[in-house]
């Protein structure tokens, strides 16, 4: 029986979102370009080629469909952080002003940036655990990696002390020099 919650149809969906993840990133950032302002066919072409191109390369398609529920997850809680905001009695004008703005909006950029980096090499990294690896020999291994120990693996390196310390001396870096660099 078919109900509203069946998402069963949706698996042979599955190639159109990667598609259309690719066209939209790509023609967003051609279109902004100063050359292709007012060649917009062309740049749609362009998108879809490479849309087409980055679909039948299954570690791209598989990185952006694992990283799609997170940045799903990224803009939902933009969403509710500024609603929060909101709620407090700050005005929508004010928000925005803060993160375009001199002061912080190139820091919040960079916060945002280095978050979705973070997702999108945690996907790329779990989409080429997943590739069949060609070992032989004494240390090859016939048990499947699976998605659950990938993420696991990956958790396990973004909390190791060194890479949390190198994380900490890279922010206190970033933050000296935005702060030096600034005139008064």
């Amino acid at each position: 029986m078919a109900t509203l919650l069946d998402i069963g149809l949706l698996k042979g969906l599955a190639g159109i979102f990667p598609l259309l993840f690719i066209f939209a990133i790509i023609y967003a950032v051609l279109i902004r370009m100063e050359m292709f302002k007012d060649r917009q066919l062309l740049v749609a072409i362009i998108a879809i080629v490479l849309a087409f191109a980055g679909l039948l390369t299954p570690v791209v398609a598989r990185t952006i469909v694992m990283a799609a529920p997170f940045y799903v997850m990224l803009f939902v809680f933009a969403i509710l952080a500024i609603l929060a905001y909101s709620s407090f009695g700050i005005k929508e004008d004010t928000i925005i002003e803060t993160l375009t703005g001199a002061k912080y909006g190139s820091t919040f950029a960079l916060w945002i940036l280095a978050i979705i980096l973070i997702i999108t090499l945690g996907s790329f990294s779990e989409a080429l655990s997943q590739e069949k690896t060609l070992t032989t020999g004494q240390n090859a291994s016939a048990e499947p990696k699976g998605e659950t120990k990938g993420v696991t693996n990956i958790i396990k390196i973004i909390t190791h002390p060194k890479v949390l310390g190198m994380a900490l001396i890279l922010l206190v870096a970033m933050f000296a020099i935005k702060y030096i660099t600034d005139n008064p």
